[in-house]
C-alpha cells in the first residue's frame, strides 16, 4: 500500500511537470495521406522544446519521485575511454557523438517521450509528392568561440556548406551515405568520374532560399527523412570559420607503421577551439587523458531549459574500478555499479543509490568473423574453414547460453537485456503493428539456445570439417573492451559455457583485452578476432539502419566474404548500379552480388507501401539469422548504476544523436533506487500513452 500511494502521490505532482512537456507544444507533424504537412509553429526564443520545468521554490525536486533536485549543479564523472575527433561531420563514433550533440543543435530534436519538436527548425513542410522539404530556420540564433565570444549569426547557409562538404569524398566523412543516398545528386557528386571537370557542389540538392529558408531535395520519398535529420552529417557549419582553418602547404601524416599517410588539410574539430557552437555547452577545456570540460552556452537560444552548469569529466583508465569509492565520498556523481560489487551494494545502506537503466536502442551483436586476420595463418586458415560451415556456425548460435552469460551485465533478469531479433521491439512502429511482427523472421523471436541442437550441429560440422582436412579445437580470438562495464565477466563467461557446451576438442576462446581507446580501428576493423561482441545503435526510425552495419566494406563480421556460391545470386554489379546508387562502394563494381544484399537492396527500393517495406526487411533478416550471419545478442542500457543526475526529463529516442543531449535534464541530491527507478518509469510510461 505505502508504494501503491507514492506512486499515485508521484503521478499527482507529476501533472505540472508534463502539462510542459510537449503538451503545450504543438509537435510538428508528419505527412498527411495527401503528403504535405502542416508547418509547426515557432516557439518564440526561450521557449521550450524539452521537458523538463526549471526548479522553483515551490517545486525543487524531480516530480516523479520527490527526490530532491541538488544545489550544485556540476556534474563530475570519470571516463576511460578518449574522445577522437570533435569535427561533428566526419565522426559517427559514439564516443565522440555524446559531447558534439551538446555543443551543435539539429533542425529538430525529441522531448521526453520521444515526440518530434522544433529545434533550430521552427517549422517545416514537405511539398505533395514528398520530394522537397522546407525549413524555416530560428532566427536569433549565434555561434559562439569555446570563450563564449560571439563569432556570427546561424543561418540557413551553414547547413548547406556542411551538406557539400559531407557531399566532397575528400572531406573524408565516416558517414555520407547518411546523406548522398538521399539528396539529388548526393551520390552523382561523391562518385564524381569526369577526369575532365571538376564536381559542382552547388548542384548538391540542398539550398538556401533565403537566410533562414532552407531546402532539401530527396532523390524519393522517405518517411522517417526528418529523424534522419538529427544526425551528425546533418549539422551546421560555418563556411568563413572553416576557411579559416584551412592548412597551407599540408604535410603528409606519418602513420603509426611509418608509412606516411593522407595530409590534414584543414584543423576543423581537432580541438575546442577549433569548433563552433550552438548548442547548450561550450567546451572549457579539452586535455587528452585529463580532463573534458564543459560550461553551459549562457547566450544558448533555449539556456532556460538548461539546468546542469557544468559537465566535468576527468580521466581514468581504472574508472570502473576506483569510481564508486569515489561516488560514496561524493566527489564524482555517477558512477557503474558493476556485478563484482553489485550483491554487497545491494545488501547494504548503498542498495539507496542503486538503480538499473533504460535501453539505449543499441543492440550488441555475438559476431563471427568471415575476413578473420589471425596472427597464427595456420590457425587462421582452420578457423576460416569453419567459420564458412553452415553447421559450425549453427552450433556457436545455439550454443551460447544468453542468461548465463548476459547475468555478466545484469545477475538479477538477464532476460530483460536478451536479445534474438536485429532491432528492438518498439523501434519501427508502421500502422500500429511493429517491425518484429513481420514476416517470418517472427521465427526468431525466441533466444535461440538449444544445447542439444548446439552438440547435433558440432558433431555434423565436425566430421564435415576434418574430412576436409580442418584440424580441432577451432582457435577463436574473444577480445573484450576494457571501458566497457562487464565486458570482461561476460567473455569469460562466455569462454567457459560454450567450450563447456559444445567441447574442449571443438572450439577453443582465447580471452583477449583490447585498448580502451581506439577500440575498433585497432581491434574491429583489422579483424583481428574469431568471436566478437559489437553494437550499432540506430541513426533514423526506419529498419534499414539496422541493415547498415552489415553492408559492404563495414567490419561487423564482414559477411561478404563468406565462401560458396550458394550466397550469391550470379549478378554482377555494373557501373551503372554505382552512379544510380543501388551500390555506395566502388570496390563492389565487378563483384557478384551477395543473397543478402539482393534481399536488403529489393526492401530498401520499396518507398511507398511501409507494410510491404517492413516485410522484404523481415524476410531479409530471417534469411541472415538462419545463415547466421551475425547473432544478435543482448539490448544495450547502462547497466546497474548509481546516477545523481535525472533520467526521464531529458529527450527520449533511440535514434540519432538527440539522446546525448544533457539539455532537460537535473542534478539530483541522491542518485533513485530501485524503488523510485521504477516509480519514475511507470508514471513516465502512464503520463506518455496518456498523450
Amino acid at each position: 500500500m505505502k508504494k501503491l500511494t507514492a506512486l499515485m502521490l508521484a503521478m499527482i505532482m507529476m501533472l505540472g511537470m508534463f502539462a510542459g512537456c510537449g503538451g503545450d507544444q504543438t509537435d510538428a507533424p508528419a505527412p498527411d495521406n495527401s503528403g504535405t504537412s502542416t508547418p509547426a509553429p515557432a516557439p518564440a526564443p526561450g521557449d521550450s522544446t524539452t521537458p523538463a520545468p526549471a526548479p522553483t521554490p515551490e517545486t525543487p525536486a524531480d516530480p516523479l519521485t520527490g527526490v530532491a533536485y541538488a544545489e550544485d549543479t556540476t556534474y563530475d564523472y570519470l571516463y576511460a575511454s578518449e574522445i577522437t575527433s570533435m569535427n561533428y561531420l566526419t565522426t559517427s563514433v559514439s564516443q565522440n557523438q555524446k559531447s558534439l550533440a551538446n555543443f551543435v543543435d539539429t533542425l529538430i530534436e525529441f522531448d521526453c517521450y520521444g515526440n518530434i519538436v522544433p529545434c533550430l527548425a521552427t517549422e517545416w513542410s514537405v511539398s505533395d509528392d514528398g520530394l522537397t522539404w522546407t525549413f524555416k530556420i530560428r532566427e536569433g540564433v549565434k555561434w559562439y568561440t569555446c570563450e563564449g565570444e560571439e563569432y556570427a549569426d546561424l543561418t540557413a547557409h551553414d547547413f548547406v556548406t556542411a551538406a557539400r562538404l559531407v557531399a566532397d569524398p575528400k572531406f573524408d566523412s565516416d558517414m555520407p551515405d547518411m546523406l548522398i543516398s538521399y539528396i539529388v545528386n548526393g551520390i552523382e557528386l561523391y562518385n564524381w568520374a569526369d577526369e575532365t571537370a571538376e564536381p559542382d557542389f552547388t548542384t548538391l540538392g540542398v539550398e538556401a532560399i533565403d537566410d533562414y529558408t532552407l531546402v532539401y531535395h530527396l532523390r524519393q520519398p522517405c518517411a522517417y527523412f526528418l529523424t534522419l535529420l538529427t544526425y551528425g552529417c546533418y549539422l551546421p557549419i560555418n563556411e568563413a570559420f572553416y576557411q579559416s582553418l584551412v592548412i597551407e602547404n599540408p604535410e603528409p601524416v606519418i602513420n603509426d607503421d611509418g608509412t606516411e599517410g593522407d595530409p590534414i588539410t584543414n584543423e576543423f574539430g581537432t580541438d575546442r577551439d577549433k569548433i563552433l557552437y550552438c548548442g547548450g555547452y561550450i567546451c572549457s577545456s579539452w586535455m587528452p587523458n585529463e580532463e573534458y570540460i564543459w560550461v553551459k552556452n549562457e547566450n544558448y537560444w533555449d539556456a532556460e531549459n538548461v539546468f546542469i552548469e557544468k559537465v566535468a569529466g576527468k580521466f581514468n583508465a581504472q574508472a570502473d574500478a576506483i569510481a564508486p569509492e569515489m561516488y560514496l565520498r561524493g566527489e564524482i556523481d555517477e558512477c557503474n555499479v558493476t556485478t563484482a560489487i553489485l550483491d554487497d551494494w545491494m545488501a547494504g545502506e548503498n542498495a539507496d543509490f542503486v538503480h538499473t537503466t533504460m535501453p539505449t536502442g543499441f543492440v550488441q551483436y555475438m559476431l563471427l568473423c568471415f575476413n578473420q586476420q589471425h596472427e597464427d595463418p595456420v590457425a587462421g586458415g582452420y578457423y576460416d574453414m569453419a567459420v564458412n560451415n553452415k553447421n559450425f556456425r549453427k552450433a556457436i548460435y545455439h550454443g551460447i547460453d544468453y542468461l548465463y552469460c548476459l547475468s555478466a551485465y545484469d545477475p538479477y533478469t538477464p532476460e530483460a537485456i536478451a536479445q534474438s531479433r536485429l532491432m528492438p521491439t518498439g523501434f519501427c512502429v508502421t500502422d500500429g503493428k511493429d517491425y518484429n511482427e513481420f514476416g517470418s523472421a517472427t521465427a526468431f523471436n525466441e533466444i535461440p539456445f538449444d544445447e542439444a541442437k548446439a552438440k547435433d550441429y558440432a558433431a555434423k560440422a565436425k566430421a564435415e570439417l576434418e574430412a576436409a582436412g580442418c584440424v580441432f579445437p577451432i582457435q577463436m580470438p574473444l577480445y573484450y573492451n576494457p571501458s566497457t562495464a562487464n565486458m570482461d565477466q561476460c567473455c569469460q563467461l562466455l569462454e567457459a559455457q560454450l567450450e563447456a557446451t559444445l567441447g574442449n576438442d571443438f572450439i577453443e576462446i582465447t580471452v583477449l583485452s583490447g585498448p580502451a581507446t581506439n577500440y575498433i580501428a585497432e581491434v574491429r576493423r583489422p579483424g583481428k578476432w574469431g568471436l566478437f561482441e559489437g553494437g550499432w545503435g540506430p541513426d533514423y526510425q526506419d529498419p534499414a539502419t539496422f541493415f547498415e552495419p552489415f553492408s559492404f566494406g563495414w567490419t561487423y563480421g564482414s559477411q561478404e566474404y563468406i565462401k560458396g556460391d550458394q550466397y550469391r545470386t550470379g549478378y554482377v554489379y555494373t557501373d551503372e548500379d554505382y552512379a544510380t546508387g543501388v551500390i555506395t562502394d566502388s570496390d563492389m563494381i565487378g563483384t557478384e552480388q551477395f543473397t543478402w544484399y539482393a534481399m536488403v537492396e529489393k526492401a530498401r527500393a520499396e518507398t511507398q507501401d511501409m507494410s510491404k517495406r517492413y516485410e522484404l526487411f523481415a524476410e531479409a533478416e530471417a534469411y541472415a539469422l538462419e545463415e547466421v550471419l551475425m547473432i544478435p545478442f543482448r539490448l544495450l542500457n547502462n547497466g546497474y548504476v548509481a546516477s545523481n543526475m535525472s533520467i526521464f526529463d531529458g529527450p527520449q529516442v533511440m535514434a540519432g544523436i538527440c539522446g546525448y543531449k544533457y539539455k532537460g535534464r537535473h542534478m539530483l541530491e541522491k542518485s533513485y533506487n530501485m524503488e523510485e527507478y521504477s516509480m519514475a518509469k511507470e508514471a513516465w510510461e502512464a503520463a506518455k500513452a496518456a498523450q
